[in-house]
């Protein structure tokens, strides 16, 4: 018996598959950067949402520049809230308000939470019927 020899594969000169689609990371970050969900962005690449998300978990320069595109979102955002809440009238009042519950933790419930038995609401009687009272 001859052993056989795995013959090589000829070396293919075409690639295989699609190209990748080319993404701006410029465009995207600005894109993460004003909220856009991953679909509406890869519409505005002109890719689908799927080929998009490969890309985020594939390369990390992608990943990088959306990740960097929220955080400056966040920030802009975070710069706009402290001007509101730095002028005056309503606006000013109500995001002072705001900041107050998201970064001081404060809240509008009363300190004190009533209900009735067993946790339930608090039955309310407009009549005798609906006490069981006829």
């Amino acid at each position: 018996m001859s052993a056989t020899v795995p013959r090589k594969k000829p070396a293919n000169p075409r690639p295989v598959g699609r190209p990748k689609h080319p993404i701006d990371l410029t465009i995207l970050a600005g894109l993460a950067g004003i909220g856009c969900t991953k679909e509406e962005a890869a519409a505005v690449l002109g890719c689908g949402k799927r080929t998009l998300e490969d890309r985020l978990r594939e390369d990390p320069a992608t990943l990088q520049a959306w990740e960097d595109g929220i955080a400056k979102g966040k920030v802009s955002l975070r710069r706009l809230q402290w001007r509101h809440a730095n002028g005056s009238g309503s606006s000013a009042v109500n995001m002072t308000i705001h900041l107050s519950k998201h970064r001081l933790g404060e809240t509008d419930k009363a300190a004190i939470e009533m209900s009735g038995p067993n946790g339930n609401p608090i039955p309310v009687v407009f009549s005798k019927d609906d006490a069981g009272l006829l």
